[in-house]
């Protein structure tokens, strides 16, 4: 990921543009994937795993040295994430913080950190098998395993994932000539943004270095669902604001029963057509948002409230004022405080903040007024709370 460094406040307007894509820098445009690259990346991890299901009693759990395992009755061995040992305790109805607690250190006091071994592993076996005893032995369930010896999922028999492959081929039929700012995909996750090219978006009017884009998602394993989200962004694609609206905003699709996957494809399409008419009505409201002045309270403590307010975590908060100063201090506005969250969202909980800096987008102005009288009330002492700085 591009992380340009010193570069001016106004930098976009400086930026050669790309000929295909007017609203986006010919020089972020290097750093961008077609379909068919992220596609190779989703074969790759295809081709590494394999989904197992099987009756409970098949799949059994022991230690191995300081490790909890499952143990498949054909003797192969697979060490499981957090994600999947959460999935597999919640349907046992055992806590999921202390199955996850038992397998990572921690500090007893400023002297001694305790890490975690064979007895604490021993511990979370018979925890388990003693829930486990009153399950039903015989009840099927999908284990989702790869090559490298991990399990990554515990999914119900009823669980139905929608692949990634075909995800991705249906986003490249409904965005045709789409490319990917970003891919933030993995194994089992689809994450990214896709540029939506000239060709199929008006153009705003009056302003050439905002364009519009659609946060797109999928998950196999049961953490998250499978969804689009309208977004715009900047020339460099540093920032982006993914908005809430009544229609057609978001459509998250839940992963159970047998899936129709032409009615899913339509569902998609016709999901995504009726956003992207949407992008310049919402970049005019994202420019109008420079009208709404900070009327001398200071930036930090403006973050400091949007951390109240938005629940941004303490390095987040901070980072956002890091990029005030650096790009963002020629304004001194709503504007100024949504580039600066967004931008900061780039080095951690992109998808989170780039939904703040769209709340954000949406204030009218009576928000703006309360929103600022908060900031106005956070003295100094509290802030260095917020930031995570007090002793």
């Amino acid at each position: 990921m591009l992380k340009p460094e010193g570069v001016a406040p106004e930098f976009t307007k400086s930026q050669e543009k790309h000929e295909t894509f007017a609203h986006v820098s010919a020089h972020w445009m290097k750093s961008c994937l077609t379909y068919d690259q992220v596609m190779q990346d989703i074969e790759t991890a295809a081709r590494s795993r394999e989904d197992i299901e099987c009756q409970l009693a098949d799949m059994t759990t022991e230690v191995i040295g300081k490790d909890l395992v499952f143990k498949h009755k054909d003797g192969r061995v697979f060490k499981p994430t957090d994600h999947a040992l959460e999935q597999y305790a919640a349907w046992m109805n055992v806590s999921t913080y202390f199955v996850t607690s038992m397998r990572k250190g921690y500090k007893l006091n400023a002297k001694v950190n305790v890490s975690r071994d064979e007895n604490d592993a021993h511990v979370l076996n018979s925890v388990l098998n003693n829930a486990r005893r009153h399950t039903d032995p015989s009840a099927v369930r999908k284990f989702r395993t790869y090559q490298d010896g991990t399990l990554r999922a515990f999914l119900s028999d009823k669980y139905a994932y929608i692949d990634n492959r075909w995800y991705l081929e249906t986003l490249n039929k409904v965005i045709p000539g789409g490319m990917f700012s970003h891919w933030r995909g993995d194994e089992d996750r689809f994450d990214g943004n896709i540029l939506i090219p000239e060709t199929i978006m008006d153009k705003p009017d009056g302003d050439t270095d905002y364009g519009g884009m659609i946060n797109c998602g999928n998950n196999e394993i049961g953490d998250g669902r499978n969804h689009e989200q309208s977004s715009i962004f900047r020339a460099i694609c540093m920032n982006g604001c993914i908005w809430s609206q009544v229609k057609g905003t978001k459509k998250g699709r839940v992963h159970r029963g047998k899936l129709d996957y032409i009615a899913l494809s339509k569902d998609i399409y016709e999901n995504i057509t009726t956003q992207i008419p949407l992008f310049t009505v919402r970049i005019e409201q994202f420019l109008a948002t420079q009208k709404m002045e900070l009327d001398g309270v200071g930036m930090a403590h403006v973050i400091a409230q949007a951390a109240v307010e938005f629940k941004l975590l303490p390095d987040e908060a901070l980072e956002s004022i890091k990029q005030f100063n650096q790009h963002e201090s020629s304004h001194r506005n709503l504007f100024g405080l949504i580039n600066s969250i967004t931008r900061a969202g780039q080095f951690g909980r992109v998808n989170e903040l780039d939904a703040v800096g769209g709340k954000l987008v949406a204030f009218t102005g009576p928000d703006w007024n309360r929103f600022m009288k908060a900031a106005q009330t956070i003295t100094d002492e509290k802030m260095q709370t917020i930031l995570g700085l007090s002793a």
